[in-house]
């Protein structure tokens, strides 16, 4: 009589997915992403709710911001005696091999 031996590297068949979750397992996963959208509902609900603000106004922002906004000069976007990059070179350029394997 021959007895086979189990190698320590096969795995058992507890340890392996059963076949019919295997072949669903595109339902599977669309039942747990419809699970979680879902879920979200009641908070997209209750972010709607402004009601629990009544004495903020929806979409304004605050005087504060509007002040400082307006007096704001933009300094950092360009460096005093510095010429701009060039759009094509600002978007093209990278200095990363693994970006391009033309790199030397």
């Amino acid at each position: 009589m021959l007895i086979k031996m189990p190698k320590s590297s096969d795995c058992k068949m507890s340890e392996v997915t059963p076949e019919s979750l295997y072949i669903s397992r595109r339902h599977l996963l669309g039942g747990s992403l419809a699970a979680l959208a879902v879920s979200a509902v009641p908070r997209l609900a209750r972010a709607g709710d402004v009601s629990r603000y009544p004495d903020v106004d929806a979409g304004a922002a605050p005087g504060w911001f509007n002040e400082k906004l307006g007096g704001t000069r933009w300094q950092a976007v360009t460096a005093p005696g510095e010429a701009i990059t060039p759009f094509k070179d600002a978007t093209h350029y990278n200095n990363f091999y693994e970006f391009g394997p033309d790199k030397g």
